[in-house]
Order: C-alpha cells, then sequence, then structure tokens
C-alpha cells in the first residue's frame, strides 16, 4: 500500500460513523479523552501491578488506535501527554510511598520498639465536642529505636496508633507522642471476602500498626498554620456542638458537620448503613454541596460573579477545617471546576467538569481508583448529571401547556407551583438516579439491598440542609456570645435527633443483606443505566429495562446464592475456644457457637451476609465465660438474632448478661438453659466432661454433633459428625497466635461414611 492510498484509507475510517461520533463527543467533552488518557495508565498499574509491561505499553497502543479518530494533534495533547504525566505520576507515587518501614524492620511482621510520633487525624475534635476520643488514631513516626539503649533513627512513614481502651491522654491533630509498643502488619481476612484491613490501610500508605503499651512522654502539638485553622474548628465546635445534651445527637453532629465520626456507637453506624444514609456520617460531595447551598442562600443578593468566586473560596475553607479529606477535597476541586468558568460567563458542561476534576485527582493520588468512595462520588455524580437532560424533558411533557401561555400572564401562585413541581420532580428524579447508581456498587461493596434508601435520604437530606444553615448563621454570633451558640446547639439537637430517628426507622423495617453479586452484574448495572438515561429511543429504552429488571432479578432472587450447606471452625488467636459456624442457605437456617474473639465474631457475621443470611437463626454458647461468649454483644450489632441458647448467668458472666440485654433489644427469642440440667428442647444440647464439651443442632431433619475435647501437649481435639459422636471426622488444633480456619461442606461428612 503506497503512502496515499493508506492517506485515503485513514480519511475514510476518520470520517466514517464512528469517527464523527467520536470527534463530535470529544469537541463537546474534552476531558473525556483527556481522563481517558489518565485512566490507560492508572488502570493497568491497579489491576495489574505485577506488570509494568502493560502499563507501559497500553498507552502507545491506544494512542495509535485513537490518531485516525481525533486526529494527531488532539490525540497528543489530549490523551498521549496526559498518558505520559500520568505514568510519571504513578512513577513519583510509588518511589514516595514505599514501604521502607518493613525493610528497616527485616520484613518481621510484628517487633517490640519505642516510637516517637505524630498525630495525623485532623478529624479529631472529642476534646472539644466533649465526646470520647478513638482508638485508632492516623499517626506519623519522627524517630524509631529497638530498646532503650539503642539509638534513635529518624524515619518518617505514616502507621495507625492503637491506643488502650481506656487511656487518659487527650488525642488532638500534631500532638506527639513517646511510647513503648509492638508495632506489627494488620492481619489478612480470615475468610475469604472478608473486608482486608491491610488493602484499606496501603491505599493510605499505611502499612504498619503500633500498639501502645506505655506512654513515656508527650509534647504539645506545634502551632503551625494548619493547626490554627483546626484551632478555629474546635473553637467553633464548643459554641455550636458541645452544649448539645444528648450525647447520640451530639456525635451526629460533630460528624455531620467536621466529619469527625468517632464519637458514633456501632449500633448507629449499623443504622445509617441498613437505612442507606451512611454517606451523610463522611464530609464529602453531599456536605460540599449542602455548604455551598446554605452560602449561596445567604449571598442570595449578591451579584453573581461574586456568588461564583466567593462560595468556592468559603468551601475550601470549610473544607481545610474539616481536614481537607479526600472525600471533600474530591467535592470542592469539581465546585471549582464548575464554579470558574461560571463565574467568567464561558460556556462550560457539568459533565466536563467532573471528568477534569477526576483526572486532577488521579494525577494526584493514583492508588484512588480502587477506592470505593471515590468511585461512589464520582459514579453518582456523572449519572446525576446524565439525567438531567432527560428529566428536564419529561417535566416539559408533564407542565406542557402552561408553556403556551406568557409566564408572566399566569399569576403568582401558578408561578410558585410551576417552579415547586419543577424542582420536586427534578429532586426526585435526581434522588432516585443516585439510588440506583449507589445500590448497584452497595451491593457489591457492602452485600446490601437498601430499598428504602431514596425515601430514608429524602427525609434526612432537608434536615441536614437545615443544620449547614444553623452552622453558617451561628458561627460568628456563636464565638462572640455565648447564649447565641447555645440557641444555635439547641436547633442542632433537634435536628440530629430528627436524623437519627428517621434512620433508625428505617434500618428497623429493613433486613437487606444479599449474596456477594459476581462483578461481571455490576458492571452490567452500570451498563444498563446508562442505557435507561441516554436520548430517548424505544429500541433502548426496552433493551435497557429488560436488562435491569434481569439484573434484579438475578440480584435479589436468590439465584446467586450458594446452595451448599457449610461447617466452618475458627480457632486460634484470642479465640481459647472454638467459634462453629453452620449455614444453610438453602433453608435458611444459620448458627455460630462460642463467639469470644471480635476479630473471629466478625468474620462470623461478614461470612454468614455473604452467603445472603441477613440473621443468624441461633446464637448459642457451651459455657456462661467470657472466652465462650466475650463479643456476643457485639454480634448482635453486627447481625440480628432470631433466637439465642445460652447458659444461665451467674454473678461473673458480665458479658453473658450484656448480650442477653443485647439480644432482647434486637428482639430475639431467649433460651436459657441450666448447665447443671441441659435440655434439649431447643435444637441445642451442651454437658461437660473430661475437660470438654459436647453439642448437637437438630434443625430440619439435619444433626450435626460435635465434641470438642482439650488434650494436655496437642491443643485440642474436635470431632465434627452426623448424629451419633461414633462416626465422625477428627480434627487437631493446635494451640497458636494466628487465627486457623476449617471449612467443610456438611456434604463432606455424608461422603465420610456417616
Amino acid at each position: 500500500m503506497d503512502r496515499n492510498t493508506g492517506t485515503v484509507f485513514l480519511h475514510k475510517i476518520s470520517a466514517g460513523f464512528w469517527g464523527l461520533r467520536i470527534q463530535k463527543a470529544v469537541s463537546q467533552y474534552p476531558c473525556v479523552i483527556l481522563l481517558a488518557g489518565i485512566l490507560s495508565a492508572v488502570l493497568p498499574a491497579t489491576l495489574f501491578p505485577e506488570n509494568p509491561f502493560l502499563t507501559a505499553l497500553l498507552p502507545p497502543f491506544l494512542t495509535l488506535l485513537l490518531i485516525p479518530f481525533t486526529g494527531l494533534n488532539r490525540t497528543f495533547r489530549f490523551f498521549a501527554l496526559p498518558a505520559t504525566v500520568a505514568l510519571c505520576a504513578l512513577f513519583l507515587h510509588s518511589q514516595t510511598h514505599k514501604n521502607s518501614l518493613s525493610a528497616l524492620l527485616n520484613h518481621r511482621p510484628a517487633i517490640g520498639v519505642e516510637l516517637e510520633f505524630e498525630i495525623k487525624d485532623p478529624t479529631l475534635c472529642g476534646t472539644a465536642a466533649g465526646l470520647r476520643d478513638p482508638r485508632y488514631v492516623a499517626s506519623q513516626i519522627r524517630q524509631l529505636r529497638f530498646s532503650s539503649e539503642s539509638e534513635w533513627l529518624a524515619v518518617h512513614e505514616k502507621i495507625m496508633a492503637v491506643f488502650p481502651k481506656d487511656h487518659a491522654e487527650q488525642l488532638s491533630y500534631g500532638k506527639i507522642f513517646y511510647a513503648r509498643g509492638i508495632l506489627y502488619l494488620p492481619e489478612k481476612p480470615i475468610l475469604p471476602g472478608g473486608f482486608d484491613y491491610g488493602k484499606y490501610l496501603n491505599r493510605r500508605n499505611i502499612h504498619y500498626l503500633f500498639s501502645v503499651d506505655e506512654i513515656l512522654q508527650t509534647q504539645a502539638p506545634e502551632q503551625t498554620f494548619f493547626r490554627k485553622v483546626l484551632n478555629f474548628r474546635d473553637q467553633l465546635t464548643r459554641s455550636l456542638i458541645a452544649p448539645i445534651k444528648n450525647n447520640k445527637n451530639k456525635a451526629l453532629a460533630a460528624a455531620l458537620i467536621f466529619g469527625s465520626r468517632h464519637g458514633i456507637e456501632r449500633e448507629e453506624l449499623d443504622s445509617f448503613r441498613q437505612s442507606g444514609t451512611i454517606h451523610i456520617l463522611t464530609v464529602s460531595g453531599l456536605h460540599v454541596g449542602l455548604f455551598t447551598g446554605a452560602i449561596l442562600f445567604l449571598l442570595a443578593y449578591f451579584p453573581f460573579r461574586y456568588k461564583m468566586l466567593i462560595a468556592p473560596v468559603l468551601t475550601f475553607f470549610y473544607v481545610w477545617m474539616t481536614g481537607l479529606q479526600l472525600p471533600a477535597l474530591r467535592a470542592v476541586i469539581m465546585l471549582f471546576c464548575w464554579c470558574i468558568p461560571k463565574a467568567f460567563l464561558r460556556q462550560s458542561k457539568a459533565m466536563n467538569s467532573v471528568f477534569l476534576a477526576c483526572s486532577i485527582l488521579l494525577l494526584l493520588y493514583p492508588s484512588q481508583i480502587g477506592d470505593a468512595g471515590f468511585q461512589y462520588s464520582f459514579i453518582c455524580v456523572f449519572f446525576l448529571i446524565l439525567s438531567c437532560d432527560r428529566t428536564a424533558e419529561w417535566l416539559k411533557l408533564l407542565f406542557e401547556k402552561h408553556h403556551w401561555y406568557p409566564y408572566r400572564s399566569q399569576g403568582k401562585w401558578v408561578q410558585f407551583k410551576l417552579k415547586c413541581g419543577y424542582k420536586s420532580g427534578m429532586i426526585l428524579a435526581g434522588s432516585l438516579t443516585a439510588w440506583i447508581a449507589g445500590f448497584i456498587l452497595t451491593l457489591y461493596y457492602q452485600d446490601l439491598c437498601v430499598p428504602f434508601a431514596m425515601p430514608a435520604n429524602l427525609l434526612i437530606l432537608p434536615a441536614a440542609w437545615c443544620s449547614f444553615v444553623f452552622f453558617t448563621l451561628g458561627m460568628i454570633p456563636g464565638l462572640l456570645w455565648k447564649p447565641a451558640g447555645d440557641f444555635f446547639a439547641v436547633l442542632q439537637d433537634h435536628t440530629a435527633g430528627y436524623i437519627l430517628s428517621v434512620c433508625d426507622y428505617f434500618a428497623r423495617i429493613t433486613e437487606g443483606n444479599i449474596t456477594h453479586p459476581p462483578l461481571w452484574s455490576i458492571f452490567a448495572g452500570m451498563i444498563t443505566l446508562f442505557l435507561l438515561l441516554l436520548p430517548f429511543q424505544k429500541k433502548r429504552l426496552l433493551t435497557g429495562a429488560c436488562a435491569a429488571l434481569l439484573l434484579i432479578f438475578f440480584w435479589c432472587s436468590g439465584l446467586n446464592t450458594p446452595a451448599e450447606a457449610e461447617f466452618v471452625i475458627l480457632y486460634g488467636g484470642k479465640q481459647t475456644q472454638p467459634l462453629f459456624i453452620y449455614s444453610d442457605p438453602d433453608k435458611k437456617f444459620s448458627l455460630i457457637v462460642n463467639p469470644a474473639d471480635f476479630q473471629c465474631t466478625a468474620a462470623a457475621a461478614n461470612y454468614l451476609k455473604q452467603r445472603g443470611h441477613a440473621t443468624v437463626s441461633l446464637l448459642a454458647a457451651t459455657s456462661p465465660g467470657k472466652e465462650y461468649i466475650g463479643s456476643g454483644k457485639y454480634l448482635c450489632d453486627m447481625i440480628r438474632p432470631e433466637e439465642i441458647a445460652l447458659p444461665e448467668p451467674t454473678k461473673n458472666t458480665t458479658a453473658l448478661r450484656e448480650t442477653i440485654e443485647k439480644a432482647m433489644k434486637k428482639g430475639a427469642k431467649i433460651h436459657l438453659w441450666s448447665r447443671k440440667n441441659a435440655s434439649n428442647e431447643f435444637f441445642f444440647k451442651t454437658f461437660t466432661k473430661n475437660n470438654g464439651f459436647s453439642f448437637d443442632i437438630s434443625e430440619n431433619q439435619l444433626k450435626i454433633y460435635v465434641q470438642t475435647t482439650v488434650c494436655k501437649n496437642s491443643g485440642m481435639r474436635i470431632k465434627v459428625g452426623r448424629e451419633v459422636p461414633g462416626n465422625s471426622r477428627t480434627f487437631i488444633l493446635p494451640f497458636r497466635k494466628e487465627i486457623s480456619v476449617i471449612r467443610m461442606a456438611v456434604n463432606e461428612l455424608q461422603e465420610s461414611g456417616i
């Protein structure tokens, strides 16, 4: 093929149907190709970190493919150059975020050290608000030594400091601690599919945790400019939040306005999660939008340009007070990308601003592409903007007859109704779109189906906006005059109480745990929603609607639920007695026995949720001691028990009593039995003999026999069988620090000859 023939061939391709569509899209949304170039470098490095050649070769390959469609000049400027910058950003990110601490510790999983570390968690305002401080606090090492006699080594690595439960030291950003303790790696998930705390920390450049055993000395924080900004935040907290009398409402107000969620108890967190409103507890796009809306409301009579310039600057200062957390930083960058062109009357599409903000953030923080919050933010905003034009078209059809009359001749009451109807329609459509997009992601990341998230959010968002209005109105008066701060604190108290009651109501009427969906179904859901929101075409709309119905049926009908019954044993670590789990999704029966260790208990609850259990059918313990039921009360918050079968409490069984009280609050049916006269009335019986115990579970004509015996040298012997103890499988569990898992299908017990 000669040169002229090749040129004509390329020209035909570029003038083709897809070439014209791509050129039109690039001319309207130039930041789309900019983001595509950055993603071509970032995505392979995130998905396939062990294959650097793919990261290096994909951008040039895609560049060559795009040249016929977008032209050499535009492809170079908007795709190849951003991809090159993204590769450089990835290289700098890998160099500056190296785990040098691991090499210094000779790759040991745990070691005793003395540290000088500085607290780097800007959300700490517990002292100012009168709330308890958290145990887990993001910090940075300044110096390290292995003993009192060795020399200090200068180290600058982020860690997660774990303070004792009842530590007396007040925590604040910038405070310096000298302490002894254990530096250790985060443990991996006990069961497959569980929450990987190590990966969560690694995305925040934290590789080690430090368990504080003894605090030797403390030092007041240095008064940097950022510290002064946080001091101003603490003054606002003392004047507008600390006077709230109800601790639950106080904790919610601190989380809603400043993102300081460490005062919220686990029970309230679960209520927000089950009702689909957990996002209001993290300062993110919602909070930035509410604060900006409150500012624009107060600046209603200012000129348009001043409003567009003042609002993002004040919002950035607010985000700075909350500690410049990444979710809020994402939102404020999007706000600047939207407001600045508007202020200078430049045409700028909202979708273009979203793509530009996403590109900037990926260049600054490439690892955020794998963060759930990052995906929530941009996917929900993308679909919200995409739905605006479609919603406006439908609303115009709804109010079409009013467009044939002059607007001023319709009367003020009719004008008011039209405005209210139009805005209400936009709000409802936006809420529905955000709920669907969030629903798809929530299925994958939290194994939750939140059917009432839309009404719950519609009820609490006006109250949340009022909370920000009260905050902005009370900032200056509250600082200057204490009664004014008390007045606005009362308003915040009532607002927070209303939000809590709404979330608690919707959390109680739903138990939305479903089986963990496959990744392909999440991509299919996104594509389906995209088809539904594109310009109206009957065939495309019908295709999208059918695909949506099929996906909803697949997610919620139980087709993805594993039908095979499983029996799991967790042992080791602080779980001195084995924890037993039985799961039969087909018969909707589940069992947890001896939840003593918190980590094992959380893994057990998560395991049942992933297998489609919204509740645990029976919670049991074979003895009243703490080593058998120490985390029972926490399990009741993680997954609601339908029935509990526990020994009768004695004088020294605090953990057992707390579990019973918590289960009663959750509405569980209580069965207590005496150790002297064990009963088999409730599909459960237990007895102790020769340092061991046994129990039988009978449900749907299925019996499993378990016997555990403590051996002097080998650790613990467990026999698991069907109906009779003579035919069983035997496991020897050695005493060990690490938590281990034995997982078997119940059918395996039948195959062994039982």
